[in-house]
């Protein structure tokens, strides 16, 4: 048996979005299908509202203010001179609940496969860089991805980028998180721990 036209629509739009393979995209599609019209409209406006949404020029974070930068890079209050890089949003929101960053970001994705960062994070560095450049470059710029071989390779990537815009080039401090006990803690984070001693 197969699924009507217009399931199979969904899920092979809905097997495009990151984390979705194409088995969750069939159990998703036949979710929404499987829901009460009132709430299929609810959900179709919610796509809709979608349009009213733009990047922002300085720092990629999806945004609905009039003009072209969020509010977080309108904000006269945030420095322009520190910059902190994230792979994604999500960082950016987890980094933002914090309460302790009073600079601006730069969304620049996480690396491909390939090892090597793709055009568009290319364009969107050497963008970024000329930006602070012009603006008599950055104070700091801070690489907050993630602890991995990937997010190694990728802050190495950013700091060739920009790093000539930046006097100092730092990265989040890893380790042991506040309350953890050494017993429970993996030999990466002892040993991570150990050589970022201060």
């Amino acid at each position: 048996m197969r699924l009507p036209s217009s399931l199979r629509a969904l899920a092979e739009s809905l097997a495009k979005l990151p984390s979705i393979g194409p088995r969750q995209a069939i159990r998703l599609a036949l979710h929404v299908s499987s829901l009460p019209r009132e709430k299929q409209q609810a959900l179709l406006g919610a796509l809709g509202e979608l349009s009213r949404v733009s990047r922002c020029v300085e720092c990629g974070f999806p945004h609905e203010v009039s003009g072209d930068r969020c509010e977080i890079c309108a904000d006269p209050n945030r420095s322009a001179r520190t910059v902190m890089v994230v792979e994604k949003e999500t960082d950016l929101l987890s980094l933002e609940k914090v309460g302790r960053y009073a600079g601006r970001y730069l969304v620049i994705g996480s690396l491909p496969r390939g090892g090597t960062l793709s055009p568009e994070q290319q364009q969107v560095l050497a963008r970024r860089a000329k930006m602070a450049q012009d603006a008599g470059g950055l104070d700091e710029l801070i690489l907050a991805v993630s602890a991995t071989v990937a997010g190694e390779h990728l802050a190495g990537a950013v700091t060739a980028a920009m790093g000539g815009a930046a006097r100092k080039v730092t990265k989040l401090g890893r380790g042991l998180p506040r309350g953890g006990e050494i017993e429970f803690a993996d030999e990466d984070t002892l040993g991570y721990s150990l050589d970022s001693r201060h």
